[in-house]
């Protein structure tokens, strides 16, 4: 419905109660939520929480969250004095899709990036400030059922790899005690050398293959070629190093079939 300029400022002298507001912007799926849903969505995570003995540090919070092209809102007619105006938005295609994680306790899990498209630059996280961050990319950079099973395997593993360091020290504690007990520190020994004698183990043949486990076997692989600039993703996540290290790998030439020869040759 269209209305001249006139009418809408003699309906707005008529109406004194109500403003020209610039609405924010709600999507639908945020629009949809109620009550009822916030009070299940509670009871089911205090249930997890006591049947599963949880901790703060144990309990994780995962969202997503998108970067759209399209920032600007609408104007639209309110009561006037209200706090907040909001306006549901129509579903548009997202440009950038970013996995945010966190702890009860305040830990943040490094983010995860999903682009648009079927592969990447290979210098996409290059410049990214946060270690650890992870990208992949889907056709409309939307998060699917397969991106967040292979995502929930990539955090499985950050977050081995983040608690590690308590459990090295706990291991590194108890093998410090053990080499102090009487007696044990000559089993130490003894495994060091295989438990072989001295003069056995002076002997030339032994030192030869020491300095051919440390100077030949630990050179690194020759570098054949150059890295390729984009690397295709395939539902998988990859951090800084796992993109370089893909995109060193050479792609494998396929063969011509036996029509495309003869064309060819024709």
């Amino acid at each position: 419905m269209n209305v001249s300029r006139g009418w809408y400022q003699k309906f707005c002298t008529r109406n004194p109660r109500i403003s020209e507001r610039l609405a924010q912007r709600l999507s639908k799926s945020r629009n949809k939520v109620d009550k009822e849903g916030i009070i299940t969505y509670f009871n089911s995570l205090l249930k997890a929480y006591v049947g599963f003995h949880c901790t703060a540090r144990e309990v994780y919070n995962v969202d997503e969250t998108s970067f759209k092209t399209k920032t600007h809102s609408k104007r639209v007619v309110a009561i006037r004095g209200s706090r907040s105006v909001w306006i549901e938005e129509n579903a548009e295609a997202y440009h950038l899709t970013i996995v945010m994680t966190a702890t009860a306790d305040g830990t943040l899990v490094p983010p995860a990036f999903i682009l648009p498209g079927v592969t990447c630059e290979t210098s996409v996280l290059d410049e990214c400030p946060v270690d650890g961050a992870l990208v992949t990319t889907a056709p409309k950079a939307f998060m699917n059922s397969t991106i967040f099973n292979t995502w929930l395997i990539a955090f499985g593993e950050w977050k081995l790899e983040a608690r590690g360091g308590t459990s090295s020290q706990w291991v590194s504690y108890l093998w410090n005690v053990a080499v102090v007990v009487a007696d044990d520190a000559q089993r130490l020994a003894l495994q060091t050398s295989n438990g072989v004698d001295k003069d056995i183990g002076a002997a030339t043949w032994i030192r030869t293959q020491v300095a051919a486990r440390e100077d030949v076997l630990t050179v690194p692989a020759r570098h054949t070629g150059k890295e390729r600039k984009r690397v295709s993703t395939d539902d998988e996540w990859f951090s800084m190093a796992g993109l370089h290290a893909a995109a060193s790998i050479p792609n494998k030439r396929k063969k011509a079939s036996i029509a495309n020869r003869r064309k060819k040759f024709v």
